[in-house]
């Protein structure tokens, strides 16, 4: 095969077009698999309150549940900061 065709401009400026988006898509990917993660391990937090016993309150149930979305989304923020920052 000709280097020259393989290598052409043409064909490397797609093929860092296709590495960039599929790096997007990875990021994309990972960023909603740690709101997920976060998510999950918070409202065990919630439960293992509950199962001592404290928050029962209607209230204070409820506004425990709205906050764990809020707090994921938070450190999810926070988490990737730190990665970007350090990077």
């Amino acid at each position: 095969m000709d280097p020259e065709r393989v290598f052409s401009p043409d064909k490397l400026g797609n093929l860092q077009a296709a590495g960039l988006h599929r790096r997007r898509c990875q990021s994309a990917i990972l960023l909603v698999y740690t709101f997920a993660l976060l998510q999950h391990m918070l409202g065990g937090i919630r439960h293992l309150i509950w199962d001592f016993g404290y928050g029962m309150e209607p209230g204070t149930r409820m506004n425990m549940a709205r906050a764990t979305p809020i707090a994921a989304a938070i450190l999810t923020v926070l988490i990737w900061a730190v990665a970007f920052l350090t990077r």
